[in-house]
């Protein structure tokens, strides 16, 4: 609007009729001897007039013509590449922060594998919510070993074991220096109750679902879950419409009631030839939605590689929060953020958070 104004101005000035010098002769009264006309031009035009002031609009000066086009032309160019933003106020800023979730419980900047210091620290930087693996080892105990935190590809190089986790006696790794290396499920439930008051969403997956032992497993899980005295802040992954049967099952048999958070892969998902991005199948996601409507999903989990317009829409008309994972590198943090995501699960939450808090301040700047 502004822009338009001064070029308006611009052309109306241009346009204005030059006066000829008959003209000039009619508007006497408004020139000064120093616009280089004969003064005694003028007193006949005054006289043919009987003495009346001419009707002609008013015209500037010869000599100012110029240079108030050049002022006119130099602030039009002016506001078209430097907008007058100043004169109007900022729109505010709409973007917010996710909920920062940990992945694994501990920040891979400054650790190699979560504990009980770890969690502590991260719920003192103000992150209180957790995303965190589960699996159990073989044992000679009747009742079979304890459920352990940790990522098994990880834990197993950490611990340098040659078989699987789930092959590997737990009472043989216990008497070696990495045998403390382990966070049993319990420790990390402690930790958390002892900082209830702090304490998010946690959501917790148990892995070697191929396992014939797995449905045994998941009802050890969910008496630990459900004896914690903060059940109500937990939530379970399922993978697939099977896992999510088997869970809703189990929550039955129990008589526990865990909302779900249904993951979406990026493994298997089909690159789209109008992008060339990856996009997940929303077909198989609405029908898995629909399937466990009554299992009390509250969340889609997608990966951060099929994060798209298609999927927030699938959100939104199921009525369901996002949780993004894993966001490690400043282009994911952003589009994430972009996105609007309630939850980001990220390896680096320390430099998530940091990075996001520069972003809102820039935003609201």
């Amino acid at each position: 609007m502004l822009r338009s104004g001064f070029t308006a101005s611009a052309v109306t000035l241009w346009q204005a009729p030059w006066p000829s010098p008959r003209a000039d002769e009619a508007r006497a009264p408004l020139l000064h001897d120093a616009d280089e006309l004969d003064d005694a031009l003028a007193e006949p035009a005054d006289v043919a007039m009987g003495g009346k002031e001419p009707r002609h609009p008013a015209v500037l000066p010869r000599r100012l013509r110029a240079p108030l086009l050049c002022l006119a032309v130099a602030t039009a160019v002016l506001c078209y590449y430097f907008p007058l933003s100043f004169l109007r106020a900022a729109p505010p800023c709409s973007l917010r922060l996710p909920r920062l979730i940990s992945h694994r419980a501990f920040d891979a900047d400054t650790a190699d594998r979560p504990s009980a210091a770890t969690i502590r620290e991260l719920i003192g930087r103000g992150v209180a919510s957790f995303d965190v693996d589960v699996f159990w080892m073989a044992s000679a105990a009747a009742d079979g070993s304890s459920l352990f935190v940790g990522h098994p590809p990880t834990t197993r190089a950490l611990l340098q074991l040659e078989g699987q986790l789930t092959d590997t006696r737990v009472e043989t790794l216990r008497a070696t220096a990495r045998g403390d290396w382990l966070l049993p499920l319990e420790e990390f439930l402690a930790v958390l109750r002892s900082r209830s008051a702090l304490v998010g969403r946690t959501s917790v997956e148990l892995k070697f679902a191929e396992r014939p032992e797995w449905r045994e497993q998941l009802r050890r899980l969910y008496l630990a879950l459900a004896s914690s005295g903060i059940s109500d802040r937990f939530a379970v992954v399922v993978d697939g419409p099977v896992q999510a049967y088997e869970h809703r099952e189990m929550q039955a048999a129990l008589g526990v009631r865990l909302p779900m958070m249904v993951v979406v892969k990026d493994m298997g998902a089909e690159r789209s030839e109008e992008d060339g991005l990856l996009h997940a199948n929303i077909t198989q996601l609405n029908l898995e939605l629909e399937l466990n409507a009554r299992g009390s999903v509250s969340t889609i989990a997608p990966s951060v590689k099929v994060l798209h317009r298609d999927i927030l829409d699938t959100a939104l008309s199921h009525k369901l929060p996002l949780t993004v994972w894993v966001v490690d590198t400043e282009p994911e943090l952003r589009h994430a953020w972009q996105m609007q995501v309630e939850g980001l699960i990220t390896n680096r939450p320390a430099w998530a958070m940091a990075l996001l808090n520069r972003w809102l301040a820039e935003c609201k700047a």
